[in-house]
């Protein structure tokens, strides 16, 4: 009979995340500070449906974002997910509507409007990816976001700075609730 020997634990590397590692959040910077000493700045790209372009246009995305990956030097990771969808802000523009609405008719219509809203946020599931980009100091961290940002708004894809606290802990939720993050 042969004995196995146990493997050692390999020590994860600095740019490692698991949920557990994360110690806080740098507001004043929208970025995460984890415990081993590194920070984590995040880009929010909103999904799209690529099956139904034409060829010319899934080459120009593929390129686009090949083009992103390469502007960043630092260590990154990619977490693909499903979001709810962020419908804040149509949310205030209808209730700023009701109170300025003086018609019982197209009041009831905003009402509906804002119900709709609720059960599409609620109901609702979007695809999403979150680019974590690790670095040493708050600075590099934050200068690589930013150059990624600019670098995908030149090649029209959709990403957003998570740099709010609702952003950040959306994030932190994701990771807790995937096994595999924790």
């Amino acid at each position: 009979m042969i004995k196995r020997k146990p493997r050692p634990e390999k020590a994860a590397g600095p740019f490692v995340l698991s949920a557990t590692s994360l110690c806080g959040i740098d507001l004043s910077k929208g970025l995460l500070r984890s415990s081993r000493g590194t920070y984590i700045s995040v880009v929010k790209v909103r999904g799209m449906d690529i099956s139904g372009m034409r060829p010319d246009d899934q080459e120009f995305i593929y390129a686009s974002w090949g083009a992103c990956e390469q502007a960043c030097e630092t260590p990154r990771k990619i977490i693909l997910c499903e979001t709810r969808p962020e419908l804040s802000s149509q949310k205030k523009h209808i209730e700023k509507a009701m109170i300025r609405q003086k018609n019982p008719f197209l009041q009831t219509l905003l009402e509906r409007q804002l119900f709709w809203i609720d059960h599409y946020q609620q109901n609702q599931r979007d695809q999403a990816g979150y680019i974590l980009f690790f670095s040493k100091t708050p600075d590099e961290a934050e200068e690589t976001r930013k150059s990624y940002i600019q670098r995908a708004i030149e090649s029209r894809i959709n990403v957003t700075a998570c740099t709010q606290l609702n952003d950040l802990l959306e994030l932190c939720q994701i990771l807790l609730s995937n096994p595999e993050w924790r």
